[in-house]
């Protein structure tokens, strides 16, 4: 059994409620193509930070990386409709 994997068995076993509320939100997440994108892109990026171990982003790089996420996060379109579905 995986890490992921257990985690979830243990919040099925501790708190039933807990569990069946991540599964309807999981659900509803798993409708929005934005959301499937940011989730596949988070779990992509720990499992790539778990696997690479920790890296030290010198500060110059580090703030450039930064300021250019900032940008696009500002500059991005406007979302039409969160919930649409692929």
């Amino acid at each position: 059994m995986d890490d992921e994997s257990a985690l979830i068995a243990g919040l099925r076993q501790r708190d039933p409620q807990a569990f069946a509320t991540f599964l309807e939100q999981y659900a509803d997440l798993l409708q929005c193509r934005n959301c499937r994108v940011v989730l596949d892109t988070t779990q992509r990026l720990i499992v790539l930070l778990h696997d690479e171990g920790r890296r030290i982003i010198p500060m110059g790089e580090r703030s450039a990386l930064f300021d250019r996420l900032q940008q696009a996060f500002l500059n991005r379109p406007p979302a039409s409709d969160s919930k649409t579905t692929v």
